[in-house]
């Protein structure tokens, strides 16, 4: 509340008798004796004082009544207020205001000996009094004034807001209708009208006052252009710049506080002010210009802890982290505060110091009532040093600690990476018997649940983490480990869910596709791979790839090519890419493209053994033997020690018409050859008509395993390249193993050609005894028989005599 102006006091200065108050005055002209008593009142007053003045006065009228003058009570009164006397001054200005009811004077003087007895009500009511009775318009401030006294706002606002309507009212109007109206609580009329007061005469004090006024209304915005006004005079007060500060920062305009703040330290850098502008400086986001505030503070004597934590923060938005926790250390060792420890070792922490942070949180987890931020912070220092066992320890106790569900979802997978899958699972147990388990904690119940091989627990808990989180991605993960139990119908129903979202993703139908070939459901195997676009280039290029070898597997091959001719063509195609083009190409008919793929997977890969596999497996489509073999001879030179490829290289030689090749190929296989291998040796020569090369390995064959066919195979070899005693021996070994007329036929015919005629009738005769009648063998026989017989008896007709 504004103080009182007494300027009631001017009363006394003013000449009794005169007024300007309109209404009809009951004042009459004094008797000539009450004149003369009144003029000697004032001779006394001049001469003896005021009291004696009132003494005669008082006397006088005592004796003598004017209960028709006004004026004479009113000197009494005005006497005795000038002596001091105020109590006794009341009555008769009273009885003179009832005497007069419009004498405007005795009612300003009866206000002014209330406001001086300490009765504000009575003064404001006197003084309202007179300011109707006057148009004087300091009569109604002087009014309004002691209503504001009497703490009667209402009554003073109503007063002030007429003169405040007057063309040109005074600024001490306005002000006093400012604090009436911040008494009836109307902040923003409050502050309307103080602008104006101060608007008025540019005073920096109303405009002062008018800023705090708009910033208790809230209004920041019109606090504003007032207090800059302050702030732009020659010698602005602190306290005006502070009220500037803080009305730019609740305007959320750090920059201009801290600028503001600057000047105020400039003006007394005292600690309160730098600290204040390093923070302001901070949340403007300008670190380095915090700095300099704050390392000036931190340099003084006896710092205190706040600067040095003010000061790492700035060294945080710097980047600076090393001397940010050097700083916030000395906060924690001046303070003695945990949480500055804390903040330290966050900051050791994020320097990968563990060990140095350790030595900040350790002490605080030992305390009495350690929080749980503490451990978990000493729970990271011990996994960044790779020691899980002891971080997950720690992390447990701090989620004993904060009981949150996170906490103990935390320390479990510290126990999984400390591979202590038993110690986790207990914790994630816990998580998921909860009312409203989370779905993370849920995937990693189900994933330490595949750890410990209990892969029905980890394919049902999956399921229910997907129920809560509904993410695909946890679906088909449920479906694969369903998979794994075997169940494929749980997997078919979960790929199903999967594959039946708006962005769902193509490994999904591949998986569902590939579960139906599995139970032989290729129509639902078909639907699910229709469903699929594996030409877009956003797909993997491996899922692509499953994706054709479904289409092959569906004996689509058509289906199959757009997918594997892009992957085929990026820059870095693969091997199983290109193997699947060229039989694709070769099953579809497209020789030029198969050759074409072949030679690009030759040259990429020209290492791998199977590359030559599938040239020799392309040619074979094209009955291209020789091309065969010259592929899988690259193949077995790349892998000699395979004996699969040396024999079909044997045999891709063999049909290509390279005997000695092929069984070149063929020995190499070979360490002790059976006598079954001789036969295949013996083989590939014949087939090839090289009799000459097959004679060795029959006799080997005959020799390791002696059969009759056997020897009938040598027999006939070296019948065949005439060296008939080679043949007649083998025939001979033959027929002693066999009973057949056949063999004994050919025994008697290289007898024959050795002119050995005894043996070879022998022989011939042998055949036709063990040979039934009428068949090949018998008449070949008796037929040699005849011949023989004839040839004896030509030598004998001609003097020869047989010779052998």
């Amino acid at each position: 509340m504004v103080c009182i102006l007494f300027s009631f006091f001017f009363i006394v200065a003013q000449v009794p008798g005169k007024t300007t108050e309109p209404c009809p005055s009951r004042n009459k002209a004094l008797p000539a004796e009450l004149h003369n008593a009144a003029t000697r009142a004032e001779d006394i007053a001049e001469s003896e004082g005021p009291k004696r003045a009132a003494a005669f006065l008082a006397d006088y009228l005592e004796r003598r009544p004017a209960p028709d003058y006004a004026y004479p009570y009113y000197h009494l009164g005005y006497f005795r207020h000038k002596a001091g006397e105020s109590e006794s001054a009341i009555a008769p200005l009273k009885t003179a205001v009832d005497i007069n009811p419009c004498f405007v004077e005795a009612w300003r003087l009866l206000a002014a000996v209330y406001h001086q007895k300490g009765l504000p009500i009575n003064a404001a009511r006197s003084m309202t009094k007179a300011a109707e009775l006057s148009e004087n318009l300091e009569n109604r401030y002087q009014a309004a004034l002691l209503w504001l006294d009497a703490e009667h706002p209402k009554e003073a606002a109503a007063l002030l807001r007429t003169l405040s309507e007057t063309p040109s009212p005074r600024p001490e109007w306005l002000v006093a209708l400012s604090d009436a109206l911040h008494a009836l609580k109307k902040k923003v009329e409050t502050a309307e009208t103080m602008e104006r007061a101060a608007r008025s005469n540019k005073n920096p004090d109303l405009l002062y006052r008018a800023g705090l006024l708009w910033l208790d209304a809230d209004r920041p915005e019109q606090a504003l252009p007032l207090l800059k006004m302050c702030a732009e005079t020659k010698q602005p007060k602190t306290e005006w710049l502070l009220s500037l500060c803080n009305t730019y920062m609740t305007l959320d305009r750090m920059t201009e506080a801290a600028g503001v703040m600057d000047r105020i330290i400039d003006m007394n850098a005292a600690p309160e002010y730098l600290y204040n502008g390093g923070l302001l400086w901070l949340q403007a986001e300008k670190p380095e210009r915090a700095l300099q505030h704050l390392i000036r503070l931190t340099r003084r004597p006896s710092p205190e802890a706040d600067w040095f934590a003010a000061l790492a923060h700035a060294y945080i938005q710097t980047d600076d982290i090393l001397k940010a926790a050097e700083a916030m250390e000395r906060a924690a060792e001046i303070s003695g505060k945990p949480q500055l420890a804390y903040q330290a070792g966050l900051l050791r922490l994020q320097l990968q110091q563990a060990d140095a942070a350790l030595n900040l949180i350790l002490p605080l987890t030992g305390r009495p009532d350690p929080e749980a931020e503490w451990m978990i912070a000493a729970a990271n220092a011990y996994a960044m040093k790779e020691q899980y066992a002891d971080a997950a320890k720690m992390m447990l106790n701090g989620a004993q600690i904060s009981g949150k569900g996170d906490h103990f979802y935390q320390a479990a997978q510290l126990w999984l990476q400390a591979d202590r899958p038993q110690k986790a699972l207990p914790l994630l147990e816990r998580l998921a018997s909860k009312p409203s388990p989370e779905g993370v904690w849920l995937v990693s119940l189900s994933n330490t649940y595949r750890i410990l091989d209990k892969i029905t627990a980890a394919a049902k808990t999956m399921e229910h983490a997907a129920g809560i989180t509904g993410e695909g991605d946890h679906y088909y993960r449920a479906a694969m480990l369903w998979r794994q139990t075997g169940n494929l119908e749980k997997t078919v129903k979960l790929l199903e869910i999967c594959a039946r979202r708006e962005s769902a993703k193509q490994l999904w139908m591949i998986e569902l596709a590939s579960v139906f070939m599995e139970l032989d459901r290729e129509s639902d195997a078909e639907k699910a791979m229709a469903r699929t676009t594996l030409t877009d280039t956003e797909t993997p290029a491996n899922i692509r790839y499953r994706g054709a070898v479904l289409w092959l597997n569906l004996k689509q091959p058509r289906r199959a090519l757009p997918i594997l001719e892009p992957l085929c063509r990026t820059a870095d195609p693969k091997y199983g890419w290109l193997v699947s083009l060229v039989k694709t190409n070769v099953e579809l008919d497209r020789a030029s493209q198969a050759r074409k793929t072949l030679d690009a997977l030759l040259d990429r890969y020209p290492e791998k053994p199977k590359t030559w596999d599938l040239a020799v497996w392309a040619a074979l489509q094209q009955s291209d033997y020789a091309g065969a073999a010259a592929a899988m001879e690259v193949a077995v030179r790349l892998d000699p020690t395979n004996e699969n490829r040396l024999k079909e290289l044997s045999r891709l030689y063999h049909m290509a018409g390279v005997p000695v090749k092929a069984v070149r190929a063929f020995q190499k296989t070979l360490e002790n050859p059976a006598p079954e291998d001789w036969d295949r040796m013996t083989d590939i020569f014949l087939s090839a008509g090289r009799y000459d090369l097959a004679l060795e390995p029959a006799g080997q064959a005959a020799v390791s395993g002696e059969t009759a066919v056997r020897w009938e195979t040598v027999g006939d070899i070296a019948y065949r390249l005439h060296r008939f005693e080679e043949s007649r021996d083998a025939y001979r070994k033959a027929a002693a193993l066999s009973g057949a007329g056949r063999i004994r036929l050919k025994a008697g015919y290289a007898h024959l050609k050795l002119d050995e005629f005894d043996p070879a009738e022998n022989y011939f005769q042998q055949a036709l005894n063990q040979s039934k009648a009428d068949s090949s063998t018998a008449r070949a026989a008796h037929r040699n028989l005849s011949y023989v017989q004839n040839i004896r008896r030509f030598f004998e007709q001609n003097g020869r005599a047989e010779q052998k």
